[in-house]
């Protein structure tokens, strides 16, 4: 009977545990206060980063490629109107169209670019 006891109270123990290890996963040691610290990283304790702070990152971080992408496309752009100028010799009103255009585009791009730049964490 007594083993049984014992055996009750070490489970007891351990589903405690595994609970404050999944609430500080869950939320992060710094969410935790620091004598409900369960989870360790390579011996130190309190330096879990939680999902929820992860999931946030990753929203940050999609803002901002958003942006690079945009940025990006718009300096593809760019480069196409430039190899258009460039195949075009005889009309040179619609080449300074072109450039005019061309430079639009690249300056867009680098505006935005710079933004998401800046919204990155």
């Amino acid at each position: 009977m007594g083993n049984i006891k014992t055996k009750l109270a070490e489970t007891k123990s351990l589903a405690l545990k595994y609970e404050a290890e999944k609430t500080e996963i869950l939320v992060g040691s710094a969410n935790v206060p620091r004598e409900h610290w369960a989870q360790d990283l390579d011996g130190e304790m309190g330096k879990i980063i939680g999902i929820n702070e992860w999931e946030q990152l990753t929203q940050d971080y999609d803002s901002a490629t958003q942006k690079f992408d945009l940025g990006k496309l718009l300096f593809q752009i760019c480069i196409v109107l430039g190899a258009v100028c460039i195949v075009i010799r005889e009309n040179k009103k619609l080449q300074k169209n072109f450039i005019s255009l061309m430079l639009i585009f690249g300056a867009i791009g680098i505006l935005i670019s710079v933004y998401g730049f800046t919204i990155a964490p």
